[in-house]
Formats: C-alpha cells, structure tokens, sequence
C-alpha cells in the first residue's frame, strides 16, 4: 500500500488519479477541514467519477503537524509519496509556510523511518537548486547559495529537501524530484494555476522574468517511475520548458481567445506601481499585491535543464502551450 499526502492538491490530486489507472492500493491524508474542490476539477479533467475515485482510496484524517497523528497511519505502507506543500504567490504567512513544508516534512520522514518504509518520494521545487551565477543553465550539481534571499518559498524547500537528505543519511531510501512552476488542470484559484485566473482575460503588461515550467501529468509519471525503478538517492529537475513570462501570458492569452501582451514592464516601472499601490492599500486597508518578493520574482531569469532524465530515461516532457489549452478552461 501507498501513502499519499496533497491528495486534495494539484500534484496529490493528479498522482492519486495515475495510481488508481495502475490498480494500486492507497491510503492518504486529509485534514478535518479538506476541501476536494480541486480533486473533482481533476477527476472531470481524467473523464472519471469523483464518488468512484474517492471509493478506491482510503483516506486518514490528520495532520503533518500533529507526528503522533503518523505513526499508525504508515502502518503497514511501503512507499510514502510527499506532495503536499504551500506554494507561495503572497497568499501565504511565511510562518504557516514554513511549518507546512520544513517541519510538516520533518515529522513525515521521522514517522517514516519509524515505520521502515522502503521508499519516500518527495515533491521539492526548482526553488530548493542553486541559483546560476553568470546567466548558466541550472542542473541537479548547481550549487546552493547559502545567502538566498530569493523567497521564503524557496529557503522553506531548500530546508525540506535538506531534511530529506539527512533521511537519507540514516537509511531510508528516497526519490527526489524538483518540478518547475506546475500548470495542468486544477483549482485556478490557488498555488501556481493563479496564474490562470490572473491572466485569463488578457493584460498588456509582461515582465522579464524567465524560469522552468512543467505539466503536473509529467511529475507525477516521471515520480512514479523513479520510485518503480528504484532510483533512489538522486534528484531529478522536471522542466519541460522555460519560458519568458511574454511566452507564457501569450500561450494563455491565446488559449483564451484574448490579445497577448506587447508592454515591457521592467525593475523601476514595478516599484513605482508597488510606491502608487501602497497608498491606495493604505487608504482601503486592503493588503498589497506587489511586495519586494514577488518584484524580485518578477524580473529574475534562470533556465533550467532536464537532462539528467532525458538522457538516463528517455522521459519526454509536454509541451507547455498543450498543457495550457487543454486544461486551462476546466480550471478557471
């Protein structure tokens, strides 16, 4: 049997769908409070029957944060799939970030030796490699930056994988992916499908910010072959492409039948909108969008390789225009 953590999420949702095709036993974690809002988007999305899907897996109320809430619930598992995590696009507090993905993580793996599970398989972020330092291409080797300041989202996966590694150090055997931005379809009103229902009905504006994309169909397939194979102890990056942030509004912009957009909007056009939004959050009391995290997202460029599966696999990737037009409408 299987354990899945996220299944109410994006990755979970979409692994728990691919390991239900494969007739495999699975038991996941819930809270009290889930919502599967975004497992009946993925469902419709597959042409399966939510009521059906929920009935082949056996759900355990818990929590990542409660370790005595994991120890029976591993009981008799062999892999463990870890995929849920806070994905940050300034929604989040950085304090429940930071205990979801480190500490959430922590209790996991210890919960998971415990149990001698014989295999954990982690869902880490292009967030948690290093940063390039001359424009290069970022690979599996690239090294870490130990004065990153890029995002607390990035610092909280860099420490999560750090976690896991020690796991690893200890005994349990691990597998370890880090997908770039995740699209595919789901619930366009969290996590990285914002950009979804941001962008859906068109904006002129673009910035230069560059990074790596991927479908949530391919991280889950190339997960779940890692884990069968057994390639255990090495990270994978999963990036079908990257792409300009004109690209990808384009590639949205064009699934939805709206105008791509043509203004270039730099470092100093940002901070004089987040100067002319902070005082029109500070008469409406509203929180603002732009802070210096996401201005700093906003123009960084990196490019990511894939190669290291490419090559050792034969893994292909989708490509990111299909991925958008075919899962983008059921999502927004």
């Amino acid at each position: 049997m299987v354990f899945v953590t996220g299944g109410s999420g994006l990755v979970g949702g979409h692994l728990l769908i691919q390991l239900v095709k494969q007739n495999e036993q699975i038991r996941a974690l819930k809270r009290a409070n889930s919502q599967f809002k975004e497992l009946r988007i993925i469902c419709e999305y597959y042409q399966m029957e939510f009521d059906k899907v929920m009935a082949q897996i056996e759900w355990i109320e818990g929590d990542l944060l409660n370790p005595e809430s994991l120890n029976n619930t591993l009981a008799g598992i062999h892999t463990v799939y870890h995929c849920a995590a806070i994905v940050s696009f300034g929604e989040s507090s950085p304090n429940t970030l930071l205990q979801t993905n480190i500490t959430g993580t922590q209790n996991l793996l210890e919960a998971s030796l415990k149990n001698s599970i014989s295999c954990f398989a982690f869902v880490s972020s292009i967030g948690a490699l290093g940063q390039s330092q001359n424009g290069e291409t970022v690979t599996e080797e690239t090294p870490w930056n130990l004065h990153n300041t890029s995002s607390v989202y990035s610092n909280s996966k860099y420490a999560a994988e750090q976690e896991v590694w020690k796991a690893s150090g200890m005994g349990l055997p691990v597998v370890i992916v880090n997908p770039g931005i995740i699209l595919g379809a789901g619930d366009a009103s969290k996590g990285s499908l914002l950009l979804y229902s941001k962008f859906k009905n068109g904006i002129p504006f673009y910035t230069p910010q560059r990074t790596g994309y991927v479908d949530v169909r391919d991280v889950c397939r190339a997960l779940i072959m890692l884990v069968h194979q057994k390639v255990y102890n090495q990270r994978f990056i999963l990036v079908s492409e990257n792409l300009s942030n004109r690209e990808l509004f384009t590639f949205i912009a064009k699934a939805v039948g709206k105008r791509p957009p043509f203004i270039s909007v730099g470092k100093k056009g940002l901070l004089f909108a987040k100067g002319i939004e902070r005082m029109i959050t500070f008469i409406s009391g509203r929180k603002p969008l732009l802070t210096s995290e996401i201005i700093t997202s906003a123009v960084k460029q990196e490019s990511y390789s894939s190669e290291k599966i490419r090559e050792a696999y034969g893994f292909t990737f989708t490509n990111m225009e299909e991925t958008i037009s075919s899962s983008i409408h059921l999502s927004i």
